[in-house]
C-alpha cells in the first residue's frame, strides 16, 4: 500500500484472497518488520518509527472484523473461499484496513517510511 499524509489520519485498505480447503475457518497473524508488539513504519533516513493500526473484515459471508495484534493470530475465524483464485481475483474475501491517526503524525523527522507486513493463514 502507498500512503499519503495530507495533515489528516492516514486510512488505505487493500483486499485479498484467502482460500482454504472446503472453505474451512482461518484465523490470521500479522507480523510487521520494524514492529515489536505494535506495527511500526520506520523512517527509510534514520530510526525514526510511527505506528500503525491494522483492521482485517471479511467481505463475503457474516462481515466480521476485528483489530490485529502485532505478532498475535486473531481469536475471530473467518470462512475461506472455496475456490482457489477466489473466482480468478473477481472474488477476494477480505480486506486489510491501515490507519494512522493524525496525532502520530507530528513532528516526524523523515519524508519516507516503510514496513514489510507478512500475513499467515491459520486453518482451523
Amino acid at each position: 500500500m502507498h500512503l499519503l499524509s495530507v495533515g489528516e489520519d492516514i486510512q488505505a485498505s487493500q483486499t485479498f484472497c484467502v482460500f482454504t480447503t472446503d472453505a474451512a475457518d482461518f484465523r490470521l497473524k500479522a507480523d510487521s518488520l520494524h514492529g515489536n508488539a505494535s506495527f511500526q513504519l520506520k523512517g527509510i533516513s534514520g530510526d525514526q518509527t510511527v505506528e500503525y493500526d491494522l483492521r482485517a473484515w471479511a467481505l463475503i459471508g457474516p462481515r466480521r472484523r476485528t483489530n490485529l495484534h502485532e505478532g498475535s493470530y486473531t481469536t475471530t475465524t473467518w470462512r475461506g473461499h472455496a475456490q482457489q483464485e477466489c473466482n480468478s481475483g473477481s472474488e477476494e474475501n477480505m480486506l486489510l484496513e491501515l490507519t494512522i491517526p493524525a496525532s502520530r503524525l507530528q513532528n516526524l523527522q523523515a519524508h519516507s517510511y516503510q514496513d514489510t507486513l507478512t500475513l499467515t493463514v491459520e486453518a482451523e
